[in-house]
């Protein structure tokens, strides 16, 4: 079945959907003998061009990529955020919405567990590419998709989809839910209960000055209606502030869970004190983690204080919260500096009334957060879930560690981290899919390699969802530290020498060769790339130095130089780290002569490498399915 590009026409027929039940994920993989010893051994066998086997669990293999597209818009961070959630499962059935190269949006959705993707190029144009322009959707009380796009310091602008479960035909553009504090709305976000409500919630105002608002479709009336104009007021004590709301979670007792942290103005690092609140009522009332009731609007002055992170920490805004399925406590994960002000994932969670804040990794390095706007974040904002047996699975990448798609969990008590596959997702977030995993226990999320700004050259980019059942997930040979030491080794990935003849060093200052490589960040395998360079001379009395030059959107730095005597003498230069956010660049060896005499220089050589901490060479994104 595949959606008409039309918003106005319906070319699709419906379809009968495959039911799944809800069965419990260790008990079934034990009973199929799945599971090792150890409870972390099993299957994950599908690679690229490969098909797994589908049980009846709803499962391909522990790990499993289904591509989308080849042209997926790379450069503007607009699809791995997690604000704005829209990747969604309701019934069986997955949804998902995305920006194309061409800034065209499209609607996706597919029956689980592997179904063809259905796709309605919607011919909506995105307004800026920019990530805060962020596709939402969202499920009705009688599966209507909603859409939401291009709200961004703007009014509401939304569609529904004419049949439910369906995104062939969409309504009209609307623009506006209520009429009341909708003129500067940014982060809209829908979220379904588990009795149908709809739910949407977003900030009125701006970046440090903003109140969030939450709105509830009504079925009958067909229409929007306020349940709270503010819930959180940005204004305290002759201040302004705005909160940054971290996914609405329900618990399976029906409780909702809202994490957020305050931010004093457009700069991210006036981001400090991650707060809690939950209501027992569908979001009518609100009380604290103790049972409190709070007088509405929340106020900074009136939040509970989960983590009271000051400013100036490092703290990433907006994240993922989940629940532990056994108790109901909620938990959440979010990122900032450590006593040592080095930068750590962390985990919180509820446990006997009592906030427990921990640190999940053991990085060795400062992230530097810094400046308005769309934040180049070197750790992705990352998802969390919780499994049947309590073990916590959170979901990132980090730029110090290959930026691939990282897995850190609390397994039987005890923190570590594994690589899922080697694809360099550049400066993506993570994206999760929380109703999938409540229904079926799948760690499914967004697979898009990304940048941040507009950068022409990574405007292509290709656009999957991975799916991943942890209980199988064979961790043997991912395992890694993320304490960034200098690595002994490196893994060459690329060289290049000179191509015609000898070059003179003839000057004490250092000058260019032809000898030069173009990277971006998006074409290396991994992250941080590192360059040296090789110079071989022929004089016995010559005496050269050679050094890497590195330009980039960061500016242009270079490496420590090594000096060259003797005659067919080479020198070769320690491994120069290049600098984070580089963008796009130009790698170059140069040479020099430090006692001002004519050296020819008979070989120039320039590598590029990186660090590969897994001895597991088949660690790569497998795929199912062809991308459009």
């Amino acid at each position: 079945m595949t959606a008409n590009s039309n918003l106005d026409e319906h070319s699709s027929e419906d379809e009968p959907r495959q039911e799944f039940r809800n069965v419990d994920r260790r008990e079934y993989l034990k009973a199929i003998g799945a599971l090792g010893v150890s409870g972390l051994v099993g299957t994950d066998s599908v690679m690229a061009g490969a098909t797994g086997e589908v049980t009846n669990a709803g499962f391909a293999s522990a790990l499993t990529r289904y591509d989308l597209t080849n042209h997926g818009l790379g450069n503007a961070q607009t699809d791995t955020p997690p604000f704005m959630p829209r990747l969604k499962t309701h019934e069986g059935r997955q949804y998902y919405a995305y920006w194309t190269h061409a800034g065209q949006l499209v609607v996706t959705a597919r029956d689980l567990p592997d179904g063809e993707w259905e796709r309605n190029r919607t011919g909506i144009e995105i307004d800026a590419r920019n990530g805060h322009w962020t596709p939402s959707v969202g499920i009705g009380p009688d599966g209507h998709v909603f859409l939401s796009y291009n709200t961004r310091d703007s009014t509401i602008r939304w569609r529904r989809s004419t049949h439910p479960e369906d995104i062939g035909l969409f309504g009209a553009e609307r623009e506006g839910m209520t009429g009341q504090n909708e003129s500067s709305v940014t982060y809209l976000e829908f979220t379904r209960l588990l009795d149908g409500t709809l739910l949407a919630g977003y900030r009125d105002g701006q970046s440090g000055a903003g109140n969030w608002i939450l709105n509830r479709w009504n079925p009958r009336a067909e229409a929007w209606e306020p349940v709270h104009h503010p819930l959180i007021d940005g204004a305290w004590n002759g201040n302004e502030y705005n909160s940054y709301m971290w996914n609405l979670v329900q618990s399976d007792d029906g409780m909702l869970h809202y994490f957020f942290c305050w931010r004093e103005t457009g700069n991210v690092q006036t981001n400090g004190d991650l707060s809690y609140a939950r209501s027992t009522d569908g979001s009518e009332t609100w009380e604290k983690s103790d049972g409190s009731r709070y007088d509405l609007p929340i106020t900074y002055g009136s939040a509970e204080i989960v983590d009271p992170i000051p400013e100036n920490s490092n703290l990433i805004n907006q994240g993922w919260a989940s629940y532990d399925p056994r108790n109901n406590a909620p938990h959440v994960a979010y990122y900032r500096d450590d006593e040592n002000d080095f930068t750590q994932v962390f985990h919180a969670s509820l446990d006997d009334g009592e906030w427990v804040t921990e640190a999940a990794t053991d990085r060795t390095t400062n992230v530097r957060l810094g400046g308005p706007g769309v934040v180049a974040s070197p750790i992705g904002r990352m998802g969390i879930v919780v499994g049947d047996d309590g073990d916590v699975h959170i979901l990132t990448r980090d730029f110090e560690n290959g930026s691939w798609p990282l897995l850190v969990e609390k397994l039987d008590g005890e923190w570590q981290t594994s690589v899922l596959y080697k694809r360099n997702v550049a400066w993506s977030d993570v994206h999760i899919d929380p109703h999938r995993w409540r229904t079926d226990r799948v760690l499914s999320f967004v697979d898009h390699q990304q940048n941040v700004g507009d950068v022409p050259w990574s405007t292509h980019s290709l656009l999957g969802i991975t799916d991943v059942d942890v209980d199988t997930l064979d961790r043997t040979h991912r395992s890694i530290s993320l304490s960034s030491e200098k690595p002994d080794e490196l893994t060459t990935y690329v060289s290049t020498g000179l191509a015609n003849g000898p070059v003179i060093a003839d000057g004490t200052s250092f000058e260019d060769t032809s000898v030069a490589l173009a990277i971006t960040e998006t074409t290396v395998p991994a992250t941080p790339v590192y360059a040296r360079a090789i110079a071989t001379i022929e004089s016995a009395d010559g005496l050269a130095a050679v050094r890497v030059k590195i330009d980039g959107k960061h500016g242009t730095t270079h490496g420590e130089s090594t000096e060259v005597t003797g005659e067919h003498q080479t020198g070769t230069t320690e491994w120069t780290k290049v600098t984070q956010a580089f963008r796009a660049g130009v790698i170059t060896a140069q040479v020099a002569s430090p006692n001002k005499s004519s050296v020819q220089v008979s070989a120039v050589n320039l590598q590029l490498g990186y660090h590969d901490p897994t001895p597991y060479e088949n660690t790569v994104a497998p795929t199912r399915g062809a991308s459009e």
